[in-house]
């Protein structure tokens, strides 16, 4: 499993490796499970439409989901999310796999 420290989860920015660990190596609209490498990070709001690089803004999706998204908003494309991105309160247990 990949080693993440505490200090990723309190970051502004959360990098790839942080995300993915938050939302266990799944994509947040198909439930397919992806390795860290094939993972793609998604704005649910669009950079292009003002939405920031924040943990509540921000999943782990598989590059199909991802390029069905595109630069729409979830309403846009009758996608939904599984669960609300948030940021990690802290303690938080690695995915073991």
């Amino acid at each position: 499993a990949a080693k993440i420290k505490v200090k990723d989860f309190k970051s502004k920015r959360p990098s790839k490796k942080a995300l993915w660990q938050r939302d266990s190596g799944t994509c947040q609209y198909c439930s397919k499970s992806v390795t860290i490498s094939n993972a793609t990070i998604d704005h649910v709001i669009p950079k292009s439409r003002g939405g920031g690089h924040t943990w509540e803004n921000l999943v782990i999706a598989c590059s199909k989901c991802n390029g069905k998204k595109g630069s729409r908003l979830l309403e846009e494309c009758s996608m939904t999310l599984n669960k609300e991105p948030e940021r990690p309160n802290g303690l938080f247990l690695p995915v073991l796999g």
